[in-house]
């Protein structure tokens, strides 16, 4: 370099976990691999509990859905 001065030297990092979650972190791992159900026989394969909050979403989205569709159709003369 110029005026005598070095270029300084690079750091390298002393970790031994490069990449590797925590054990303590690894609650949030698990969280996130949490699985929607893609079918009914999916949906009827889960706990009750489960299962019922599914259903009722399904009803309202149906009831959203056919209430939005009939709203954006004009009557024909």
């Amino acid at each position: 370099m110029k005026d005598g001065m070095e270029a300084p030297t690079l750091r390298r990092s002393r970790r031994i976990n490069k990449g590797i979650p925590l054990k303590r972190l690894s609650y949030n791992i698990r969280a996130t691999q949490i699985c929607e159900p893609t079918s009914w026989e999916e949906v009827i394969k889960l706990p009750a509990r489960e299962r019922n909050k599914w259903i009722a979403a399904a009803e309202e989205e149906i009831t959203l859905f056919s209430m939005n569709s009939s709203m954006n159709h004009k009557a024909i003369n």
